[in-house]
């Protein structure tokens, strides 16, 4: 069985959608993605990916590498 976190995110996700980190702008993670990468394969991650808030920028960048696939979270808004 393979082994991928789906929920991962980079420098690239600038928007927290938590409302303290909102109130003092503040980033879900300040992580470069070729850091996260290293730090996720040395843990026994077979795949990486990286699931910014409505960007790839973070996949992208590690995009050169073994064992990455595209990904990322979109955030939503309804009436």
């Amino acid at each position: 069985m393979s082994r991928c976190d789906l929920h991962i995110h980079s420098k690239f996700s600038a928007r927290s959608e938590e409302w303290l980190f909102r109130r003092f702008d503040f980033p879900d993670s300040c992580t470069e993605p070729i850091a996260l990468y290293e730090q996720l394969r040395a843990s026994g991650m077979d795949f990486v990916t990286i699931t910014d808030h409505d960007s790839i920028d973070g996949c992208l960048a590690i995009a050169d590498r073994l064992q990455t696939f595209i990904s990322e979270q979109v955030i939503t808004y309804f009436p």
